[in-house]
């Protein structure tokens, strides 16, 4: 990644935020496309965690 300033600001604190709201978001696109290929089998989520470090764990019962 290259990150190019105009003005100062910290680029230590910059990237990180970048880093966590594209982790942010790739969490979200997979908790959606983990939901909607459970939808097309018919398999429903049967427990949602959200974890202290904001991964969320699903529990899907397989009966």
């Amino acid at each position: 990644m290259k990150v190019s300033l105009i003005n100062d600001c910290d680029e230590t604190e910059l990237i990180n935020d970048i880093n966590s709201e594209y982790a942010l978001n790739c969490q979200e696109e997979t908790y959606i496309k983990i939901k909607e290929r459970l939808e097309r089998k018919n398999l429903k989520i049967a427990e949602e965690e959200i974890l202290e470090d904001d991964s969320i764990m699903l529990t899907i019962n397989l009966d």
